[in-house]
């Protein structure tokens, strides 16, 4: 978008001076020259692919950097909805600023008198720049009467906040910080972060075993806001579903009020540039105030990428099926159309799961690197010193391949090693807990027949799961019913709308609704009965024909708690 207004100005020099002195070690070739008929958000697209070009993807990498690309930085500027004046924007871990530009862009085109921004960027070369940015954009705004002021601080968000806020008042809507924000805008940063790290033990109140430096962001974003402020970021969608986020969805929810939640269908679209794999997802909400009363519904949007961003499908769905924040494990579904809350409202009548029906799941205990000493080849399988090992590449859809040619791991694992490695061979369903970036299935499940390969112990590697009756034997007709029903296109669709990540854990699957035992049980002797196993059609057909009755759904006033 450019500024449309003739300017008599000189181009603009970024502090090249500066930055080498910021930063010795990287070369800043080819300082490119900014226009003065740029638009703030063009400005920091320019800043930001020039700061990529000269920096290393390691440095990038490590400090969790993916900057936003300017469609997506419009996009959430106009979540942000209508501004007013002396609106109070908060921008932590802002890069080159392009998210508070973005939001300069829309106070000009809202006609503000005056705004102010707060961001934060801890990176001494992207505080420099950002610092370039937003006084680009203050001049812009100058010229067409409209005050900016700006406060950017060279120091951790987290760090920064923490000294603001004290533990007690985290999460609380009655202690908020001297100066509570009108809108958070934030693209946080991506890593992991350990329990030993500072900023870790100086929120620990939302820290839940390993975690990622984005929901920390998020978490202080929604807890400096004021009640009824709005709430904007783009981040990955791991925190949606899984044990390690559980407590972080429970206090989020509890503050934040989801309004708009885009979602885009590709992993590599919102980053495309970046190769971020990582399923992403941009919520928009509203802080919780005292008397808030939640909206009955959410609207879904949904893009392919950034192509389509301007135009993406929107749905709306009761807010009971995105979140019900009521319960101790909250998850975030993202149905995407009308079949998508139907299969929802279905899979919650059903009451059955692994345990209700006496099975447990459990993951592989082979961790090669600890035990190197125990692995082996296949020779010494044939020779009954060893017994097969599976990894994630001998299972497919509903069948085992072992061993595999031309693979070159080991595929055996010692006897000797004992129960600490091997588990029984008897009848149980294999899966694995990690499918491909752009595969097909999120869920991948095989039947290991009772004494398969002729041992009476098998080796699996720690990236699959396996499920099996622990005081018996699941049948062969029973493992059949559930991995297929584990393959279907139903529970690859549920698993979608509720899991945004590539690994499918153990938790997640025993949480998993199932239909009633003996539909299980059914399916399972018609599957048995096909003379070709691997007629996946012919088994989505089985499936659809058995689960018919329980797929017609009612009312959406229906009761669906479980």
């Amino acid at each position: 978008m450019a500024i449309e207004q003739e300017r008599r100005r000189e181009a603009y020099e970024l502090p090249l001076q500066e930055l080498r002195n910021l930063a010795p070690d990287m070369l800043w070739r080819d300082a490119p020259t900014i226009s003065p008929n740029l638009s703030p958000i063009e400005v920091c697209q320019v800043v930001g692919d020039w700061y990529v070009a000269n920096s290393s993807d390691t440095r990038r990498r490590e400090a969790g950097q993916f900057f936003t690309p300017p469609i997506v930085a419009r996009y959430m500027a106009n979540l942000a909805g209508t501004l007013h004046n002396q609106v109070r924007a908060l921008d932590p871990g802002a890069g080159v600023g392009i998210l508070s530009c973005a939001i300069c862009e829309s106070a000009l085109a809202q006609q503000l008198s005056a705004l102010s921004i707060v961001a934060y960027e801890s990176d001494p070369v992207l505080h420099a720049l950002c610092l370039f940015t937003l006084n680009y954009a203050r001049t812009i705004l100058h010229e067409h009467g409209i005050e900016l002021s700006i406060e950017l601080y060279q120091q951790d968000f987290i760090e920064a906040m923490a000294e603001q806020m004290t533990q007690t008042s985290l999460w609380s809507n009655s202690l908020r910080p001297e100066q509570p924000f009108d809108l958070a805008i934030l693209n946080p940063p991506y890593f992991k972060v350990n329990q030993n790290d500072l900023r870790v033990r100086l929120v620990k109140g939302i820290v839940h075993g390993r975690t990622n430096m984005y929901t920390m962001f998020m978490s202080l974003a929604a807890s400096s806001l004021r009640a009824g402020g709005r709430y904007v970021s783009i981040t990955p969608r791991s925190f949606a579903s899984g044990a390690y986020f559980r407590h972080f969805r429970r206090q989020f929810f509890d503050l934040i009020t989801p309004e708009v939640m885009h979602i885009f269908d590709s992993r590599r679209a919102a980053f495309e540039d970046a190769q971020v794999l990582q399923e992403n997802i941009i919520l928009a909400g509203v802080k919780k105030g005292v008397a808030s009363v939640d909206p009955p519904s959410v609207t879904i949007s949904r893009s392919r990428g950034l192509d389509d961003l301007a135009h993406p499908l929107l749905q709306q769905a009761p807010r009971r099926f995105i979140i019900d924040d009521k319960q101790k494990d909250p998850v975030l579904h993202l149905p995407v159309s009308d079949i998508d809350t139907h299969l929802l409202q279905a899979f919650r009548r059903w009451n059955t799961s692994l345990a209700t029906c006496g099975l447990e799941i459990s993951t592989g205990p082979v961790v090669p690197f600890r035990s190197s000493d125990m692995l082996t080849s296949i020779e010494d399988v044939k020779r009954g010193e060893a017994v097969p090992l599976l990894w994630l590449q001998h299972v497919h859809r509903m069948r085992v391949e072992w061993p595999l040619v031309r693979f070159d791991k080991p595929q055996g694992v010692l006897r000797r090693a004992g129960q600490k490695l091997l588990v029984k061979n008897v009848s149980q369903i294999i899966l694995r807990r990690f499918s491909a970036k752009e595969e097909p299935r999120r869920i991948t499940a095989a039947v290991l027949p009772d004494g398969a390969f002729g041992t009476d112990l098998i080796a699996l590697e720690n990236h699959l799961n396996y499920v099996y009756r622990p005081s018996g034997a699941l049948s062969y007709e029973e493992a059949m019913g559930i991995a297929a029903f584990l393959n279907s296109t139903l529970v690859d669709r549920y698993f979608r709308i509720t899991n945004g990540n590539t690994q499918v854990n153990a938790t997640e699957l025993r949480k998993l609704p199932l239909p009633p035992w003996e539909r299980l049980i059914r399916i399972g002797e018609r599957v048995a009965c096909l003379q070709d196993k691997q007629d996946f059609d012919a088994i989505e057909r089985i499936i659809m024909e058995e689960l018919a009755e329980d797929l017609i759904v009612g009312s959406e006033e229906d009761t669906l708690q479980r």
